[in-house]
């Protein structure tokens, strides 16, 4: 686990197992770690993005690990799960009678901006949340 403080920004990072009793975990994390970032307001959004990366990672890509980050910025939260599978999300639009395929277009409605950076192991993929207060630094 690593957990920093940089001007007007608060980070935390952990490694996880790319399985699905890590989705329980995650979720734990995130609703810890904005409680004491006093970023409540982003909690359920955040949580579901988030999980919903992690859930792409347990699905799709073909590692055992993942990365997980959790920044605070002054207009908001930015939350990456990276992963060593090159191959970016797929936003797909699946009738309603399909079982799966909504997650990234659920992140796509919810988060305020996502993309993809690709890293030398992998890829990272991020998505942004804004807030209509500012961060409280130091908190």
């Amino acid at each position: 686990m690593i957990t920093t403080v940089e001007e007007h920004s608060q980070r935390y990072e952990q490694s996880l197992a790319a399985c699905p009793e890590a989705i329980a975990a995650v979720r734990h994390i995130v609703r810890v770690v904005l409680r004491l970032w006093g970023r409540t307001d982003l909690s359920y959004d955040v949580t579901l993005c988030l999980t919903e990366l992690l859930t792409n990672v347990i699905k799709h890509a073909a590692c055992s690990e993942c990365l997980i980050s959790l920044q605070d910025r002054p207009i908001g939260l930015r939350v990456a799960v990276a992963d060593t599978d090159p191959a970016p999300p797929v936003v797909r639009h699946p009738d309603h009678l399909s079982e799966t395929g909504r997650g990234m277009a659920l992140i796509e409605r919810t988060a305020h901006r996502w993309g993809v950076e690709w890293t030398l192991s992998g890829k990272r993929v991020w998505a942004e949340f804004r807030t209509a207060r500012p961060a409280a630094v130091g908190a």
